[in-house]
């Protein structure tokens, strides 16, 4: 069974709404499920409204989930954050691009080294 579940955020309203992302929205996820095996494909700007929706999708899955950042042009500080915990609970990133990479790599603006 193939199931996808999209999720978008119009800037204009600043509200979650069902479609694809359109020169309208900003950012969507996917969730695919695709014989148990979740995928949630990111599009677009990932930024601190999108970010509390982002973890509530993935706690709402309740499995083992990798993400798919082909598509994801852009994180801010929260979206990185974001992304960070996601990682440090299990799920894969797959198609980071190098830029994202090390930003994910780099350390949150004002945290302190143990």
């Amino acid at each position: 069974m193939h199931r996808v579940t999209v999720f978008g955020v119009n800037p204009v309203t600043h509200g979650p709404r069902l479609a694809a992302l359109s020169p309208q929205m900003s950012f969507k996820a996917e969730v695919v499920d695709d014989e148990g095996r979740i995928t949630l494909r990111l599009a677009g700007r990932l930024d601190r409204e999108q970010s509390p929706e982002l973890l509530n999708l993935y706690h709402e899955t309740r499995v083992a989930v990798r993400l798919d950042l082909t598509d994801l042009l852009s994180a801010d500080a929260a979206g990185l954050d974001a992304l960070r915990t996601l990682r440090s609970r299990g799920a894969g990133l797959v198609g980071l691009s190098p830029y994202l990479g090390l930003q994910l790599e780099a350390e949150p603006p004002g945290h302190t080294p143990k």
